[in-house]
């Protein structure tokens, strides 16, 4: 619970700042994709592969998804704190899909899954974040808590599975967009640079409009692609 609690007090801060730099947060308005849509897109071969290769058991990986963590306007913007960060999401970085998608920070996503796991595992491995009946049912039984060698996580393999479904939205949907941005990325600012995750968890001001321009630069100059 400490640390649910630390993660929402985060994007409290992010909310604050992104309401008081004038952001059009919206909700309900940039679309998360369903198989049908993936597949009538002619991206069914290249969703598959990925889910396959995570250990999907179903014939369609049809998976509902969270919403995104914030609308802002036709974009969709993800925080991915710890969770995001591990052996599965690598596996999904691994798509031919993120060729259609050079805005996403490929190289910086794929070294934190290497060098981040261990903090992923840190907070990943208790009982809740480990498996679900939703989890089981796609990517089976799950292994020993805390070894991620054999079965491993279902529930970290849904999660990857979902935000790589997020990460093509601009392939299903052209007109729509998003960016991710992540605790691990690092701000020069003040002369030094800065984790965004230090960021958030001081709550400082200063530090906080650095962050927005970083934001904002993710979203321009080409906001109908992944950034």
């Amino acid at each position: 619970m400490a640390r649910r609690g630390k993660l929402e007090a985060k994007k409290a801060f992010l909310d604050t700042l992104l309401e008081t730099s004038g952001f059009p947060l919206v909700k309900g308005i940039v679309p998360l994709v369903t198989w049908e849509q993936i597949v009538e897109a002619g991206y069914g071969d290249g969703v598959m592969e990925v889910y396959r290769s995570l250990g999907g058991l179903k014939d369609e990986p049809i998976v509902e998804l969270p919403e995104w963590d914030y609308e802002l306007s036709h974009v969709g913007l993800e925080l991915d704190e710890d969770l995001h960060f591990n052996r599965y999401r690598t596996i999904t970085l691994r798509s031919s899909l993120y060729e259609k998608l050079p805005n996403f920070p490929l190289r910086n996503y794929r070294n934190y899954c290497l060098i981040y796991e261990k903090n992923c595992l840190k907070v990943g491995k208790t009982v809740r974040r480990w498996s679900n009946e939703k989890a089981k049912q796609h990517f089976g039984k799950p292994g020993k808590r805390a070894v991620l060698t054999a079965e491993g996580s279902p529930l970290w393999k849904l999660r990857a599975f979902q935000d790589f479904l997020k990460d093509i939205t601009p392939l299903v949907f052209p007109t729509a967009a998003m960016v991710r941005v992540s605790i691990w990325d690092r701000l020069l600012t003040t002369g030094k640079l800065v984790y965004i995750n230090d960021i958030l968890e001081t709550k400082d001001v200063m530090l906080g409009r650095s962050l927005i321009k970083y934001i904002g630069r993710k979203l321009n100059p080409d906001p109908i692609k992944a950034g």
